[in-house]
């Protein structure tokens, strides 16, 4: 995870960060009263949901860069992840407010980009010059990096 290019000042920014994001969001998504109680919020449910979902997806962006050298792949990772999510959200809060059209359209978005990533992994999978995306151990330099 730390390596030349990245520093452990970089790499503790990311796992902190990373971390929180998921802990604050999963909080909100799962618990949205007990968020709401806690940050002085009103409990809008939904928007809760959203915003928790969301704050996810950040969390596995910043947390899959510490391992996946493809920026691409980091990108469409999190979207879809959050995205996925945020379908769900729409589909369970039904109830609350809003269509199954906004379901089924937030759906397409996300399988949008789920073919988009698979398309990315087959192309980096095939690419001599790119090879697919790794995880790295600790000890490997990046290439370019001087030891």
């Amino acid at each position: 995870m730390v390596d030349g290019r990245r520093g452990w000042i970089a790499v503790t920014g990311l796992l902190v960060s990373g971390l929180s994001m998921l802990v604050f969001g999963f909080w909100a998504w799962l618990w949205p009263e007990s968020f709401a109680a806690f940050t002085g919020f009103e409990v809008h449910t939904h928007y809760l949901h959203d915003a928790g979902v969301f704050q996810i997806g950040i969390g596995i962006a910043l947390l899959l860069s510490l391992f996946v050298d493809d920026a691409v792949t980091v990108s469409l990772t999190a979207f879809v992840v959050a995205s996925t999510l945020h379908t769900v959200n729409h589909g369970i809060d039904l109830h609350l407010g809003g269509d199954l059209a906004s379901v089924y359209g937030l759906g397409a978005f996300s399988l949008v980009g789920a073919i988009a990533l698979f398309a990315r992994l087959v192309t980096l999978h095939r690419s001599e010059d790119h090879p697919p995306p790794r995880m790295r151990r600790r000890s490997e330099s990046t290439p370019g990096h001087r030891q």
